[in-house]
């Protein structure tokens, strides 16, 4: 009924399935090799202060928790970036387990660097408007979430993770200072209405 009438979730309910999908999230990591990946040591060393992660960095990673942090971590960041529905709806379009969502995630994370580029759109705060700092991150999520349904739909994933991921980058520095000039015209002049839409708006 709800739906028929146009009416969105209330921030209560997107809450509880944030949280159930974390959930989910977080078994079918523990179950899989996935926080086996010396990739993921980041992931284990980014949920302790950094002093205490430096200091102690021999007895972290042979923390008897170990591979319940770095899915708890995996699982919440997934989440949080790519929303509830997000590997459920790449499990469908894909047919690939949850686990190699979750690596295809990490891949794209890391390859684009996104970490780096949420603190950039984090740092907009109250100096931007906000529905434009909004669709800034909407932007990323629809990146993240195409590109990890090209690499599960044409990629086997084989190789370690930390290779994918720097193969991502150096094909990324060979094609983003020419990708423009590449793109058909269409496309470059909706790049360059979307460049000046976000100047004008800050």
């Amino acid at each position: 009924e709800r739906e028929a009438r146009g009416e969105p979730l209330t921030r209560a309910e997107l809450g509880v399935l944030l949280a159930y999908a974390k959930i989910v999230l977080f078994s079918d990591i523990v179950a899989s090799d996935v926080p086996d990946e010396p990739h993921f040591d980041r992931d284990l060393m980014g949920y302790f202060p950094e002093r205490m992660a430096k200091k102690f960095a021999g007895e972290i990673r042979d923390h008897r928790l170990r591979r319940e942090i770095i899915a708890r971590v995996v699982a919440n960041d997934l989440v949080n970036r790519g929303g509830p529905s997000f590997v459920n709806r790449l499990q469908e379009a894909t047919g690939r387990p949850a686990a190699d969502v979750v690596r295809t995630f990490a891949v794209v994370r890391d390859g684009f660097a996104l970490p780096a580029l949420y603190r950039e759109i984090d740092a907009l705060d109250n100096q931007i408007d906000g529905q434009i700092q909004l669709d800034l991150y909407q932007s990323v999520s629809r990146l993240i979430f195409v590109t990890s349904g090209w690499y599960l739909k044409n990629e086997a994933g084989s190789a370690p993770l930390g290779q994918r991921i720097v193969e991502l980058q150096e094909a990324r520095k060979a094609l983003e200072p020419k990708l423009v000039s590449l793109l058909p015209a269409f496309s470059r002049e909706r790049i360059e209405e979307r460049r000046q839409g976000l100047f004008k708006g800050g």
